[in-house]
């Protein structure tokens, strides 16, 4: 996205010039170097500058280490306790899909942020003890680009709608599996 920007305000600059080149009727190399250095210059940064990833959302620190400031849902007594487990399958890539099925439990993206309804959220998926991105469903595709060579271990906590994380006995409702990549 930022490279296509860059390229673009320099594909601007040259169509400007060549507009007006030909109002004006003049040819010089002037109109040459300034094509050829916006759309060096576009390419240049294009590359230089990182590029969005659309299959896996980017993360900031903010984001990724606020967790533990959402507190803790804890859940026993007469409420049925939310379950998780995860079946991990690896793919042809080295990505692996990922399939987390929940028993009592509901994952509801459009609540998020909305006040708690027991039974109801998100989890929130962690590779390597890094927190990675939320979980929405019950299949997710991890990139390979998350994972090391070896072993990977893949776990996921399940929060609620405000982001307060399930537990049972002070302890995280969660799975974990480990893939070899």
């Amino acid at each position: 996205m930022v490279h296509f920007v860059w390229r673009s305000i320099g594909l601007r600059l040259a169509c400007k010039v060549v507009f007006f080149d030909i109002l004006t009727g003049m040819k010089s190399s002037v109109f040459f170097v300034i094509i050829f250095f916006s759309l060096c210059t576009g390419l240049v940064l294009g590359r230089a500058l990182p590029s969005l990833n659309v299959s896996a959302p980017v993360i900031d620190d903010v984001q990724m280490n606020n967790h533990q400031d959402h507190g803790s849902i804890e859940v026993g007594g007469e409420e049925k306790i939310p379950e998780i487990t995860l079946e991990a399958y690896l793919r042809e890539d080295n990505s692996v899909d990922l399939k987390a099925e929940v028993v009592n439990f509901v994952f509801t993206p459009e609540e998020v942020d909305l006040p708690h309804r027991f039974g109801f959220g998100h989890g929130h998926l962690y590779v390597n003890q890094q927190k990675s991105i939320r979980l929405y469903d019950e299949w997710i595709n991890v990139p390979s680009h998350l994972l090391l060579r070896g072993a990977n271990t893949i776990c996921v906590t399940l929060s609620t709608n405000n982001h307060a994380h399930y537990t049972v006995d002070s302890a995280s409702i969660e799975s974990c599996t480990t893939v070899m990549n």
